[in-house]
């Protein structure tokens, strides 16, 4: 016996961006056609993608982020992935240091 399902639409609000998203959902049922398809990794890789930049757009609107910040090296720049990693925990420990402060 076979269910039938309507399709309805499905909403997320997200206040705190000022932002709403939505989508049709359609439940597939078994024997709908898919079995023995292989899936599309490349349209999940996109997918996933695009759901990503959806998630930081939305934190940064959320968190008002309006500036783009970079820490860049005078000169030949720094090649050394250690000294990388300790300037870097240096910049964010004096970040914090500042107080509360949303990044990206």
């Amino acid at each position: 016996m076979r269910v039938r399902t309507r399709p309805r639409w499905a909403l997320s609000l997200y206040p705190e961006a000022a932002e709403a998203g939505g989508c049709l959902a359609v439940v597939r049922e078994p024997g709908g056609g898919y079995e023995g398809v292989e899936p599309d990794t490349a349209r999940a890789a996109e997918e996933a993608a695009r759901r990503a930049r959806a998630k930081i757009r939305r934190y940064a609107a959320a968190n008002r982020l309006n500036r783009l910040g970079t820490l860049t090296y005078r000169g030949e720049g720094c090649r050394d992935p250690i000294l990388l990693r300790e300037h870097l925990g240096l910049f964010f420990r004096q970040l914090h240091g500042q107080g509360r402060m949303p990044y990206l």
